[in-house]
């Protein structure tokens, strides 16, 4: 009869130690933060000076930069400049991101220049819309009459 008490007790015994063995490798696991995914984060748009966002003319190039953040894999960052008087594209740059937490730098620049009105920048993400903001181009005669020239 001790044969089935000294099997019982070694039952217990390797449960036991196949319980600690598995806790041990558990808060392994949970230990290692989850990556997020790349997205992005902030979009600036104009060029500053002084900490201050500058006018946009219509000589200058439009610049932006897009923050992004998270685990980049090759996703296809996309930054398209449009026309908002008549919806024609005027500008378009696409890049494949592959490192995490960068920031990304646009230029978009017309030989003849810009022309006096309103364009939208518009930043996707493999795709999916991330960000959409407006700019004001001003010519030379609009410039000088909002500074008081």
């Amino acid at each position: 009869m001790n044969k089935p008490k000294g099997v019982a007790v070694a039952a217990i015994l390797l449960a036991c130690v196949l319980s600690v063995a598995c806790q041990k490798k558990e808060p392994e696991q949970k230990s290692a933060s989850p990556v997020s995914p790349l997205s992005v984060v902030e979009v600036r748009l104009g060029a500053a000076e002084n900490g201050m966002l500058k006018p946009q003319t219509a000589d200058a190039p439009i610049l932006a930069s897009v923050k992004l953040q998270g685990a980049a894999r090759g996703q296809m960052l996309r930054a398209k400049l449009l026309d908002l008087r008549d919806g024609q594209q005027v500008g378009v740059d696409e890049r494949s991101i592959t490192q995490s937490a960068q920031v990304q730098s646009f230029r978009f620049e017309n030989a003849q220049g810009w022309k006096p009105g309103r364009y939208m920048l518009e930043v996707t993400l493999d795709g999916k819309l991330a960000s959409q903001q407006d700019v004001d181009v001003m010519g030379a005669e609009t410039n000088q009459a909002s500074t008081g020239s």
